[in-house]
């Protein structure tokens, strides 16, 4: 396996960047949260270094456009399947996810872990 260069790793962090932020949906009439992921492979790093940042970055930017400064999420899918993520990576998520001060709302993981 080659090393990345630093221009072909900023390269792939901003390709990931993209891809979450165009897998984020929120309906404000149902307060339902969507992040569709799959077939996006994501590495420990990329996990902890890009996906929970933008997701984070994502959650800011949607209680800024409420009028009350909340974000009110009933419900959130996330779909991480066909994302080869390792143990590590998903544990993770799951601690970076609890993070993002969604509140207590039900969440719906969809994984896809058959290797």
């Amino acid at each position: 396996p080659t090393a990345m260069t630093s221009e072909s790793m900023s390269e792939r962090r901003a390709c990931l960047r993209r891809l979450v932020a165009r897998g984020w949906k929120y309906h404000r009439s149902t307060c339902d949260l969507y992040v569709s992921l799959s077939g996006v492979a994501f590495t420990e790093l990329d996990v902890m270094e890009v996906l929970l940042p933008e997701l984070a970055r994502l959650v800011a930017e949607e209680r800024g456009l409420s009028s009350d400064g909340a974000l009110l999420v009933r419900k959130a899918c996330v779909d991480l399947s066909g994302t080869g993520l390792t143990d590590g990576a998903l544990r993770a998520f799951l601690s970076g996810w609890q993070g993002l001060d969604l509140g207590s709302c039900s969440s719906c993981l969809k994984l896809q872990r058959n290797r």
